[in-house]
């Protein structure tokens, strides 16, 4: 889950560990492994712990963002996580071994997203009602601007100024967003102050079946979510397209993604947020499963990154909704957990690498499959849940 973090930093230090060593995603990794580190398997494996651990901090913290917000208020909640964002890049700037990136940008960092993002989103219900798709929208589709312009920050500064420098300016950057974040955010309503967790985390939305089903759902889901924006450029590289074609496929991805969560929050609105997410995540889905397999060339792959992008991550930005389906004083224990049980999907790409490795068939195959797969089953899961809390009409808006 996100807010304007998952396409931007997390993506530099993840990698397929399967592709001959050679098919590098992350800007910053791709540099690591150029200049500093070495591109063994094991270089490159433990790289890749930095992405992974940062994804998973994301999504544990955010339970202790829901108390720290008890405690302190939002601006004060803001203020911590721009000291967390920013120390965890300056410190990495300093690291020279990969366990200090694993420390500071994985866990200092991770745990400063988390709190960004835990009080973006949950703030929104506050206030917005009949808006909130929209709301979510235009928010959430900040994060994919962020992929796309990111990269292009980031290798100038590297080939001109080094990765130490890089990160030091990028850890400026982050402080300024956060600081202006910390003076503009507010609650609608001042947050009742508790001094126990037990108070501020409410536990018994775990007996919320609904939520129960919308975690499983959310979880096949986003195991698959990644794995496009990991492997297609690996893909076009392999079919004889170049690198730079590869890269394009990617941005056009995050573009796309961007302007399909602007757009899909409008339309959730009037036809229901349940609804627009079960329709594009059954279209991302079929996409993988009937472009993305059979796509040999660049204007197909073009497509199905058009395609996938626009509809794939709309799981993403209407994840909040789940106020439709629990108390609103229980939303921020019930996302919070939510959060923390869809921890597991983040290792869908490596799950899909395993996969490949294990199994003979094509290259790339099971990548296709497994993406394809794991939307539609989400999506059957999803369907089920509003043939439930609807009483078995289909068709109404939710």
């Amino acid at each position: 889950m996100e807010l304007a973090t998952d396409d931007s930093f997390l993506f530099f230090f993840d990698d397929d560990v399967q592709l001959k060593k050679k098919k590098k995603i992350g800007v910053l990794q791709d540099y690591y492994e150029q200049h500093v580190f070495g591109s063994s398997s094991s270089v490159i494996f433990h790289l890749s712990l930095v992405g992974a651990t940062s994804n998973c901090f994301m999504n544990l913290m955010s339970v202790f963002a829901q108390i720290l917000l008890s405690k302190f208020g939002i601006k004060g909640v803001m203020l911590i996580a721009a000291l967390l964002c920013t120390s965890g890049l300056e410190l990495a700037s300093q690291s020279t071994e990969i366990w200090h990136l694993v420390l500071t940008q994985g866990v200092l960092f991770g745990s400063g997203l988390s709190i960004v993002f835990y009080v973006g989103m949950s703030s929104l219900p506050q206030w917005f009602d009949k808006r909130e798709g929209t709301a979510l929208g235009i928010v959430s589709g900040g994060s994919s601007i962020g992929g796309l312009v990111m990269p292009f920050i980031i290798t100038p500064l590297n080939r001109s100024l080094g990765v130490s420098w890089c990160l030091r300016i990028l850890g400026l950057i982050n402080l300024v967003i956060c600081l202006v974040a910390c003076v503009l955010f507010k609650d609608k309503k001042k947050r009742k102050q508790q001094t126990k967790v037990r108070d501020i985390v409410d536990l018994s939305v775990l007996k919320n079946k609904d939520l129960l089903i919308w975690v499983l759902a959310d979880n096949l889901i986003e195991s698959g979510y990644y794995i496009p924006m990991f492997f297609v450029p690996s893909y076009a590289t392999s079919l004889g397209l170049t690198d730079s074609q590869g890269s394009l496929l990617v941005s056009l991805a995050s573009a796309m993604n961007a302007v399909g969560r602007m757009v899909a929050g409008p339309i959730a609105d009037r036809i229901g947020y349940m609804n627009v997410t079960i329709i594009c995540s059954l279209i991302a889905g079929s996409s993988s499963l009937l472009i993305w397999t059979f796509a040999t060339d660049f204007p197909m792959l073009a497509l199905f990154a058009c395609l996938f992008g626009s509809t794939g991550g709309i799981f993403v930005s209407l994840g909040p909704s789940i106020t439709k389906i629990v108390e609103k004083k229980k939303f921020d224990s019930a996302y919070a957990i939510f959060l923390i049980m869809t921890v597991l999907s983040m290792f869908g790409p490596n799950l899909a690498a395993c996969i490949e490795s294990s199994v003979e068939t094509g290259a790339f195959v099971t990548y296709k499959m497994f993406t394809g797969l794991t939307y539609i089953s989400g999506t059957l899961v999803l369907l089920y849940l509003k043939i439930k809390v609807s009483g078995g009409r289909i068709f109404t808006c939710i």
